[in-house]
């Protein structure tokens, strides 16, 4: 019997420090959630304005290969064009936003939609600001 009981009582200690790191390991990721973004960008080719493939501008905050990122807030409600669509000047910029900001380039999806936060479940493209 006071076997049985010493295995209870340690499979109970192992659960409960199982838990506990899972907590502490989790609180830890690097990653910003998707619902605590403040601006997402999508690559946009600003010749003429048309939003293009997220893969076209690169990591970077300026774009590349002569593709920008232009910013959406997610406390806008504003909507994301869809890949080849316009965008609208007057729903973002193409100035990144402050350093205090919490960013996302790309991840919005390729038709486009409102942005809000936590609207667009968001792989870990991003950066904080």
């Amino acid at each position: 019997m006071a076997e049985t009981h010493r295995r209870m009582r340690s499979l109970a200690v192992g659960s409960g420090l199982v838990a506990v790191l899972g907590a502490v390991l989790t609180g830890c990721t690097a990653e910003t959630p998707a619902d605590e973004y403040d601006h997402v960008a999508v690559c946009v080719d600003p010749r003429t304005g048309d939003r293009v493939e997220d893969t076209r501008c690169g990591d970077g905050d300026g774009g590349s290969g002569g593709m920008a990122w232009f910013w959406i807030s997610t406390t806008s409600s504003h909507a994301a064009p869809g890949v080849g669509q316009r965008v609208n000047l007057a729903h973002g910029s193409y100035t990144r936003p402050p350093q205090t900001s919490r960013v996302q380039r790309g991840g919005v999806p390729a038709a486009g939609g409102t942005v809000t936060r936590g609207g667009f479940g968001v792989s870990g493209t991003g950066g904080g600001g």
